[in-house]
């Protein structure tokens, strides 16, 4: 049975049609993946799948890590209390599923935290950092203030004056507070560009 599953594989090729009238592209062989249309493609893959998530469950359960999961085609849930476990967990399954050719798409992945209350921030915890800012072919200096701790290095007034019309979707991380007194609210990503 499974010589006749790689001979089936092993031939396969592909061709795209062209035009509504009938033109197709010359065939090339499929070397990667699952033939799209075979019935069974989705039996296959859930094999693959399931040899994979074996692997990460045993792998989290000797390195004690607790996690839950749910899955739904190629879509996997993890599910943990702590952002560490989940961590973990996500490192796990990345490694079971690489040994059987399978990836992670970082692009499409999400991550949700349920439950989660705001923690006060201390004066002593504020992060303030100095920056330099390159902007139109001259440079200016500053201190970038974690978000959290804007209130500690404005009134409360210079923070109600703030602009925070282009923050409708995403609120902004950091205050920027230039020498000459300019007070911008910025988002640093991750890459660590800053976008007011």
């Amino acid at each position: 049975m499974i010589e006749l599953i790689r001979k089936l594989y092993s031939t396969s090729t592909i061709s795209i049609r062209l035009s509504m009238d009938g033109a197709w592209a010359p065939a090339f062989d499929q070397k990667v993946g699952i033939r799209q249309g075979c019935s069974l493609s989705p039996a296959l893959f859930v094999f693959v799948l399931d040899f994979a998530l074996r692997a990460f469950e045993t792998s989290c359960c000797q390195q004690q890590i607790v996690v839950k999961w749910l899955g739904y085609a190629d879509d996997l849930v993890l599910m943990s209390t702590s952002e560490d476990m989940a961590q973990q967990a996500l490192h796990q399954l990345q490694a079971a599923c690489a040994f059987l050719g399978l990836f992670i798409n970082v692009k499409k992945t999400e991550c949700m935290a349920i439950d989660v209350r705001s923690v006060e921030i201390q004066k002593s915890q504020a992060t303030k950092e100095r920056v330099l800012v390159r902007w139109d072919d001259a440079e200016y200096s500053g201190w970038l203030v974690d978000w959290s701790g804007r209130s500690f290095v404005l009134t409360d007034q210079a923070i109600t004056t703030l602009d925070l019309s282009q923050f409708s979707k995403t609120p902004p991380s950091h205050v920027l507070l230039y020498d000459d007194g300019e007070t911008t609210p910025v988002l640093v990503k991750k890459s660590g560009w800053l976008i007011d």
